[in-house]
């Protein structure tokens, strides 16, 4: 499977401000302009629904995400002219949506006045950083290959990471739930990249083939049951709840709380380095919709 990341800037035309959830926004503004533009690509990604009763309705818990996903590396509201601020577009290759359209989409996004005329802006760049300069493609296959000597690292979260079970916001430091979270959605991207490579599944046509478990990669779900997790053990947490939201849907508050900070964890197996890394790849988190999911993964001694 081969994922694109895109950095996008933009550059403010007048003095202005910006919705506090601002990856919600540039969504919902990629979406529609999506919509306006390449209404085959919206209604392939939107349009389709999945039946309760679809096998993938089950790995998804809904109609399948879109195939992208945004990454805001910093909070912004209050904007001056001339001032920019970027960020990160990742998605999943795939002939609906080629890469060379970005800029064309993005500059329709911004030609117009956004967040009901409080932002104004024009797109300066569209950059590649994928896993070599000048290349936006990032091969999943590449985790395989990985080695370590280390058995304990630094987890970091420079955003908050929301591990949402029953709306309550698990800390992270739990291994269980950690993994949990970097498998499910590991093993979700999986099964989208496998509807986007054949949409007779999308149409329902015919039934995709059951999941035995048994992935590509090292995305196992039994990893969950063995004994290298129970063998994992969290130290030093030095973590802080924070309430990030406010909708600006709404006048009432809306919180939504995430964990940000750093914790370590001892004696990693191969495997589960493995899924670290790939947690910096995709993120982690309940729809990885709060900061984003954002980890970073370093041995314990490059910290020390």
């Amino acid at each position: 499977m081969l994922l694109n990341r895109y950095k996008i800037t933009v550059t403010a035309v007048e003095d202005g401000s910006l919705p506090g959830f601002l990856g919600s926004f540039l969504r919902g503004v990629f979406g529609e302009t999506l919509n306006r533009y390449h209404p085959l690509g919206y209604r392939y990604f939107f349009r389709l629904q999945l039946k309760r009763e679809h096998p993938y309705f089950k790995i998804f818990g809904n109609n399948p995400p879109a195939p992208y996903w945004f990454y805001i590396p910093r909070r912004i509201r209050e904007i001056k002219t001339g001032e920019s601020f970027h960020f990160f577009l990742t998605f999943i290759e795939n002939p609906f949506f080629p890469p060379e359209s970005l800029p064309v989409l993005f500059n329709h996004a911004f030609e117009r006045r956004l967040y009901k005329g409080r932002f104004s802006g024009r797109l300066s760049s569209v950059e590649m950083q994928g896993s070599a300069p000048g290349n936006p493609q990032i091969d999943i296959k590449q985790l395989d290959n990985l080695h370590t000597v280390h058995k304990d690292f630094i987890i970091q979260m420079p955003v908050p990471v929301s591990l949402m079970r029953n709306k309550i916001p698990l800390p992270p430091v739990n291994p269980f739930d950690l993994f949990h979270f970097i498998i499910h959605r590991a093993i979700m991207l999986k099964h989208l990249a496998r509807l986007l490579s054949d949409i007779e599944h999308l149409r329902g046509e015919y039934e995709p083939e059951t999941d035995n478990g048994n992935s590509d990669l090292f995305i196992k779900p039994q990893l969950l049951e063995s004994q290298a997790l129970k063998e994992i053990f969290p130290v030093r947490p030095a973590l802080r709840m924070q309430t990030v939201y406010r909708s600006p849907k709404r006048k009432e508050k809306y919180p939504m709380r995430g964990w940000s900070g750093r914790f370590t964890l001892r004696n990693v197996s191969l495997d589960f380095f493995k899924l670290l890394k790939l947690a910096e790849l995709i993120h982690v988190g309940s729809n990885t919709s709060l900061g984003f999911g954002k980890l970073i993964v370093n041995p314990l001694e490059q910290n020390q």
